[in-house]
């Protein structure tokens, strides 16, 4: 991060299988403490950071942790995993999908896969592999598709709901008051998933409107589905159902477990400053992943293959500085310049447009109070 006067460091954990293959259910006992690798090796690191980051001039009792996408997941894990409390001191998380979390059952199905794939009999066996085999074994046993992935019925590489290494959810943890201790800056973007098809299922037969409403109700209920969908429809006439699915997608997946998680963290007592990024860059508008580069100052660097896009838009420049004050501000003092969201106002603070806004918008905020709110991805989406 380009100035700011703070102390970044960044720490490398293990993801996919090497990260969350779980093999509790199939290795036996001495397999116990093998899930959620990923998330363990996090909290090794704040470890790490709570005994050296005096060395580098920062004080260990005053560590935020901020993550984006997958890196606010583990934000979010993070808050919920026991072990974790005590070693940071305040949390940011940038599109977080908290609400995807993986029943135990799925994830020990999806290692039998994994190993009857690459012809293991006994978990053991992988150590006698090239990692290369795993890695190129872990794509081709969960689905291409997001919503194959995050919908009911889905699976892929992710935190499991162990128990031991991750006893609640994100949200879980928050309702619970575990959270309320760590004051949170928490926000996504406004078209997380509009601004390319890489998210769809490759190849795939865009969807009837029929089918994406079977689809939303599978992960929401039928009167949810109903009503998001009409919202959807009615904002965007013009879009075509696989448009609406990505809208649909990227609400469920990130815009609105941020709003939960916030929401439920305020109601056991804690404070969340919340943002939307809605900045309409060029092509790209305000998708997933572009408030990144404007957070760490880089988004002209000749080294960032986005530059020519961020370049284009006049506000780049004013906006990334605006956005670096602010984070650096709240992992200074927890003030980000804005106050801490009040439940049911027009507070949340809005980067790249006019604001500040509610959030979810109005046009959706009814029916996504009446959707479903599992506590993991659902085993199946009957």
């Amino acid at each position: 991060m380009r100035g700011g006067d703070v102390v970044v460091v960044g720490f490398n954990y293990r993801v996919g299988a090497l990260g969350f293959l779980d093999l509790t259910g199939i290795g036996g006992e001495s397999w116990s403490g093998s899930v959620n690798l990923g998330l363990q090796d996090q909290v090794a690191a704040l470890h790490w950071v709570r005994r050296n980051i005096a060395r580098f001039g920062d004080d260990p009792d005053d560590v935020s942790v901020f993550g984006g996408s997958a890196g606010a997941s583990s934000v979010g894990c993070l808050l919920a995993i026991p072990s974790a409390r005590g070693l940071f001191r305040r949390a940011m998380l940038m599109s977080p999908p908290v609400a995807r979390i993986y029943a135990p059952a799925t994830a020990r199905r999806l290692a039998a896969d994994l190993l009857d794939t690459v012809g293991a009999r006994r978990p053991e066996q992988l150590l006698d592999l090239p990692v290369e085999d795993i890695r190129a074994t872990q794509t081709k046993i969960v689905p291409a598709d997001m919503g194959a992935r995050a919908l009911p019925g889905g699976r892929s590489w992710g935190p499991v709901l162990d128990g031991a290494v991750l006893p609640r959810t994100p949200v879980q943890a928050a309702e619970a008051g575990d959270t309320a201790g760590v004051p949170l800056l928490i926000g996504a973007n406004r078209d997380e998933m509009l601004a390319t098809e890489a998210f769809e299922q490759p190849g795939a037969t865009p969807p009837t409107t029929v089918a994406l409403h079977d689809e939303i109700a599978g992960a929401v209920g039928e009167a949810a589905a109903r009503g998001l969908l009409n919202a959807y429809r009615a904002a965007e006439p013009d879009a075509t159902t696989a448009r609406l699915r990505l809208r649909f997608l990227g609400d469920h997946l990130y815009r609105v477990p941020a709003a939960r998680m916030a929401e439920a963290h305020i109601r056991a007592g804690g404070t969340a400053h919340r943002y939307l990024f809605a900045a309409d860059l060029p092509d790209l508008g305000p998708s997933h992943g572009m408030e990144t580069a404007l957070v760490f100052g880089n988004h002209d660097s000749d080294d960032n293959p986005l530059a020519p896009l961020y370049r284009q838009w006049p506000g780049s420049a004013a906006l990334g500085r605006r956005m670096m004050t602010a984070w650096s501000g709240f992992a200074r003092t927890g003030d980000p310049g804005w106050a801490p969201h009040t439940p049911g106002t027009a507070d949340v603070q809005v980067f790249g447009a006019p604001g500040p806004v509610t959030e979810p918008p109005a046009a959706t905020a009814d029916a996504w109070h009446l959707a479903a709110r599992p506590a993991t991805v659902p085993e199946s989406a009957g």
